[in-house]
């Protein structure tokens, strides 16, 4: 499985925690907000030229749980289903609430190449109001359980939003992540465009070149960049204009 690679220098004037965004994907057939969640939350890193790197696995995740999505909340997932983006395979998850909440109960095909589909049958809305759908990637560890099955419990939420019944969501994930420092927490509804000062960092494929490393810096004045970007630890496509 191909992975992403940023790795972050601290030449800042303090120590810093790094937090990593996705942008949130295009959600289709939602009336609902699309929040973004924290993705992942580096260690301290002392103001030296120590790095902080998070290597992200390419395999996207549907995600269901119960909460009412709002900013600050730290959403967790009741259930998750590995999809394909690759328009074949398993890329069309069904949803089903039920006593105790939502659930995966089947998965399928049909969702377009890019995209994979969550369809959210029909339920008393009433009686569950706060029912969501959200889209993630793996973290490093798996547990098993839940009825003899598997799931990865340490799937990280990278976007959430609150389901309707009967409702087939078809969704679109980008390879564009931000960088930045602040109090939050892994799961945590926050705004990029509330943290100050971060960096967008856009794997987005260049014709044959597509990039699956980038690295900068943070300053001693707080602000980043410029990102470079490379096939390999040790190679350069090209460093992105600040």
């Amino acid at each position: 499985m191909a992975t992403y690679t940023i790795t972050i220098t601290n030449n800042s004037s303090g120590w810093q925690t790094y937090k990593l965004f996705m942008e949130v994907p295009v959600v289709q057939n939602n009336s609902n907000e699309v929040f973004p969640n924290v993705f992942a939350v580096g260690r301290p890193r002392l103001n030296n030229g120590s790095t902080q790197t998070f290597v992200v696995n390419t395999e996207a995740f549907a995600i269901c749980g119960y909460e009412q999505l709002s900013d600050h909340i730290v959403a967790r997932g009741d259930d998750n289903v590995s999809a394909t983006l690759t328009g074949t395979g398993d890329n069309n998850s069904v949803i089903d609430v039920r006593d105790g909440g939502p659930s995966f109960v089947s998965n399928g095909t049909g969702a377009p190449a890019g995209s994979f589909e969550i369809y959210v049958n029909g339920y008393n809305a009433v009686r569950y109001p706060d029912v969501f759908c959200g889209y993630g990637k793996r973290s490093p560890s798996v547990d098993y359980v839940r009825g003899g099955g598997r799931i990865e419990r340490n799937v990280n939420i990278a976007a959430c939003w609150q389901a309707m019944p009967n409702t087939r969501y078809t969704i679109t994930p980008t390879v564009k992540f931000y960088v930045s420092t602040g109090d939050f927490t892994a799961g945590e509804i926050v705004r990029v465009t509330e943290v100050g000062l971060t960096q967008l960092i856009d794997f987005t494929p260049n014709g044959a070149n597509a990039p699956t490393y980038a690295s900068f810096e943070q300053k001693v004045d707080g602000s980043y960049g410029p990102v470079t970007y490379s096939q390999s630890p040790t190679s350069i496509l090209f460093t992105a204009k600040e």
